[in-house]
């Protein structure tokens, strides 16, 4: 079972170069599901129906999501009603959508989970404990699974790692934007990556935000409009394969840079 996952789709260069990413290896290398964070698909900031309609068309699987996913109104009803399209399970029964989701594939029946943080991050529930609660309730048919964990902290990320390993088959880590350099599969099988990196505008951006008006508020310590950078966007993510009868990582490589 060869899994892809795509780290933050930043704005249009980052949903055009997913879809580009998606088509070139699932053709060319055989991914069976993709998973892609649609958190900042809309304009830089945020998720729309219409930016979830465009990444299940380029051939996304599941759309996870982050602290921006309340940004756009528009998509409340979508998150309620979409099984693919998850918000963190540690938001709360309250809000709108589920973190959890379970697909039926050919090979097996996996489960795809999203948690936020909490370290520098907006107030949430404890995603431990959350991640405790989601994984009671899977069935023991299903065997691989996937957790999309969306947080600033390295420590917090790591920790994760740590409290999930065995339980899962991948722990990965988005919100920075930066892809991190410590892809690795532990001793009882699980697959994790601190961060997946960006789909985006990399080279002239800062974060795939246009570098003029971030620069301006760091400069002058006031507040400026940013705008997502224009140009070619890259992508960033990780390729891994299980053993889908254990759930346990066999192989991984990082995904990073031209979409084709």
């Amino acid at each position: 079972m060869r899994l892809l996952a795509l780290g933050d789709i930043m704005a249009r260069p980052g949903r055009v170069a997913a879809a580009l990413a998606i088509r070139h290896i699932r053709e060319q290398h055989g991914a069976n599901i993709v998973l892609v964070n649609g958190e900042n698909s809309a304009g830089g900031v945020g998720i729309t129906p219409a930016t979830v309609k465009e990444l299940f068309a380029a051939g996304a699987d599941v759309i996870t999501t982050g602290n921006h996913v309340w940004r756009h109104k528009e998509c409340y009803p979508l998150l309620a009603t979409a099984p693919a399209v998850l918000r963190p399970a540690n938001f709360g029964e309250n809000t709108p959508g589920r973190g959890l989701t379970v697909l039926t594939l050919p090979a097996a029946r996996i489960a795809v989970l999203n948690l936020a943080g909490r370290v520098f991050m907006d107030t949430a529930d404890c995603p431990f404990r959350a991640a405790d609660e989601a994984l009671a309730t899977l069935t023991p048919d299903i065997s691989l699974i996937f957790v999309d964990f969306h947080a600033e902290a390295t420590s917090e990320k790591r920790a994760m790692v740590q409290y999930l390993d065995g339980r899962v088959s991948a722990v990965f880590g988005t919100h920075t934007h930066v892809q991190t350099f410590d892809a690795r599969i532990s001793a009882k099988g699980t697959a994790s990556l601190t961060d997946l990196g960006m789909c985006g505008v990399e080279e002239d951006s800062v974060l795939g935000m246009a570098k003029e008006p971030v620069l301006a508020r760091f400069l002058s310590g006031m507040p400026h409009a940013f705008r997502p950078a224009k140009g070619p966007g890259t992508v960033n993510g990780l390729l891994a394969d299980f053993d889908a009868s254990t759930g346990r990582a066999v192989a991984l490589c990082l995904v990073r840079g031209s979409p084709s």
